[in-house]
């Protein structure tokens, strides 16, 4: 009859060590990032005069993030950093006056992590 209040003890003792334990699990991964690069070239025959491109990333109409790039030479190019996981990407073109004379449709894009060798 000593050996059943032993085990009860020793169940006991398990499920406590466990329970302990279980605070010094490492915690959950933060949401990593990612770096993205955008590049463009626009037609030098366009009748505007383009000066800038507003490049817009959102995802689930909650998040949005706006870079705002000057165009030289017909070219234009930034760099973000992105949480990880699914955009949506769109482009507009500005001229010297303001008003938006491109617009790209939405491309869906995956940010993943960065591959390093």
């Amino acid at each position: 009859m000593t050996t059943r209040p032993f085990r009860i003890y020793v169940g006991l003792f398990l499920v406590f060590a466990l329970l302990s334990l279980s605070a010094c699990s490492p915690p959950t991964p933060v949401i990593g990032k990612s770096s993205l690069t955008v590049m463009g070239t626009v037609s030098p025959a366009s009748h505007q005069e383009l000066v800038e491109a507003r490049i817009i990333l959102s995802r689930g109409g909650k998040h949005s993030v706006e870079e705002v790039v000057p165009l030289q030479q017909n070219h234009f190019e930034a760099a973000l950093q992105l949480p990880l996981g699914q955009w949506e990407l769109s482009v507009l073109l500005i001229d010297a006056e303001g008003k938006v004379q491109f617009q790209s449709s939405p491309r869906q894009i995956d940010i993943g992590p960065q591959n390093r060798a």
